[in-house]
């Protein structure tokens, strides 16, 4: 996002991006006097312009309506400029407007890459690939006038020189997907269920969220903060075409070490806590449908707590007595698993049937696309730096069987053999010999069935840029 001159919170809601053939400028549009950014695209160098160039016959920009700069990114030929070029209104908090990011582009910022050598255009066009799976990221949420990325507490002990910062400065690293690049390197573990499981070796859990719930009523603010995250443990469970892979624990003399200094960070930064255990002992792995059911749970019988000390509900008052309040409840919880036991304290076909389907999408996501998005988030979040000078082939490429494995094909292979032997099987009353072709077709579609599931990890899309052990 570009910041106003005039002020150190708010920060530029709407900008239009002028894309001439040797630069791109970006001018504020939101009514606001101040500079504009240009960046050139020569060797993506950035400076503040007072004016926006002349156009000309010869000069005739493409023009794009922005609400944000995310930032810059450095690539093998040069650096790229990702802008917000949608956005939706989710709601606001203390009067500041929240928003979604809808959609992102990307713009390339050096032409050097016309003059790099074959290879090294070869993995810049991979390293594009990802940065368009990222154009489609969800999920990501801002705001140009408060700080989303401190909890109420934090937000309220801020002291007065705190305050004054812009709000860049002001932000939590762990909660700023784009800190690096803003320049800051993240340490911490992001990323997609199934690519990131366990902690680094400094307690830092993968897929931690914290989740805040928060309450206005006649100027009084109440503000309920849970934290979850993966088993706080050096573990993997890498994905292998199977519904529950293999849970894997890693360097167990280290596990107590890990495991503490985890506890101590989550009580130097949140103070007290209560911890509960979401693990499932019998699989040896976190259950996502209960731990989003027990969340769930817990939020509403605290909603429930500080409606009556607001004096709202009464000793006996529930969420329940409301039927609008309650509504609203289920509705935010309505894609999770198992809603209808939450809701209903039993299961139906229709939450059985709905439960499957969300089991299979996320069967499909965890073995083919988490992948490529797990390295479009290492890309853009730093934890892959990209260098001429780094053997990237090594890491970026497939290689061995896995240049040529591929489940669509085998998939297809093994329904032809099968396809095959039923209609060999069919003509056995005609001539006998179709009988031995038919064991023909379904032995070789049992043998690829059994070589993909012996090579399952092969097979998945897997990510391939970083390691976090």
């Amino acid at each position: 996002m570009m910041e106003k001159a005039d002020s150190v919170q708010k920060l530029y809601t709407r900008m239009r991006l002028w894309a001439f053939p040797d630069q791109f400028v970006i001018e504020p549009t939101d009514g606001s006097s101040g500079s504009s950014l240009a960046v050139s695209r020569v060797d993506g160098s950035m400076k503040l312009i007072d004016e926006v160039p002349e156009c000309s016959s010869l000069r005739v920009p493409k023009i794009y309506t922005i609400f944000g700069v995310v930032g810059m990114l450095r690539l093998l030929a040069g650096s790229y400029l990702l802008v917000i070029t949608e956005r939706e209104s989710v709601g606001s908090y203390l009067g500041h407007p929240i928003f979604k990011i809808s959609s992102l582009k990307v713009f390339p910022c050096d032409n050097s890459l016309k003059n790099t050598p074959a290879e090294q255009k070869k993995i810049e066009t991979e390293f594009s690939a990802l940065l368009n799976v990222a154009e489609k990221s969800s999920g990501l949420f801002f705001s140009y006038e408060t700080n989303l990325t401190l909890s109420a507490q934090r937000l309220n002990d801020l002291g007065d020189e705190s305050r004054l910062l812009p709000l860049w400065r002001q932000a939590e690293p762990r909660f700023l997907w784009n800190n690096y690049m803003l320049e800051v390197l993240i340490d911490n573990k992001v990323g997609t269920r199934m690519w990131r499981r366990g902690a680094d070796p400094d307690g830092y859990v993968a897929n931690f969220v914290e989740t805040e719930q928060i309450m206005q009523f006649n100027g009084y603010t109440a503000s309920f903060v849970q934290v979850r995250g993966s088993i706080p443990l050096l573990w993997q469970q890498i994905v292998d075409l199977t519904y529950k892979p293999k849970f894997e624990l890693l360097k167990l003399e280290e596990a107590p070490r890990v495991l503490e200094r985890h506890f101590l960070d989550l009580r130097k930064k949140y103070g007290a806590v209560l911890v509960v255990d979401l693990v499932n002992t019998h699989v040896a792995s976190n259950d996502v449908r209960f731990s989003g059911k027990k969340r769930s749970m817990i939020g509403r019988n605290m909603l429930e707590y500080q409606l009556r000390r607001l004096g709202v509900f009464g000793a006996e008052e529930t969420i329940s007595s409301h039927p609008n309040l309650d509504e609203s409840f289920k509705i935010s919880l309505e894609t999770r698993f198992l809603t209808d036991s939450l809701w209903f304290g039993h299961r139906t076909v229709q939450g059985i049937v709905q439960d499957g389907c969300n089991a299979l999408l996320r069967y499909y996501y965890n073995n083919f696309r988490d992948g490529t998005k797990q390295d479009a988030i290492d890309l853009i979040q730093g934890h892959y730096i990209v260098s001429v000078s780094r053997d990237t082939a090594a890491s970026s490429q497939k290689g061995g069987l896995e240049a040529i494995a591929s489940f669509p094909m085998a998939f297809a292979l093994v329904l032809t053999g099968f396809l095959f032997a039923t209609m060999s099987l069919r003509q056995v009353q005609y001539d006998f010999r179709h009988f031995f072709f038919s064991l023909m077709w379904a032995g070789i579609s049992v043998g690829i069935a059994a070589f993909v599931r012996a090579n399952g990890r092969v097979f998945c899309n897997r990510p391939r840029l970083h390691n976090p052990r």
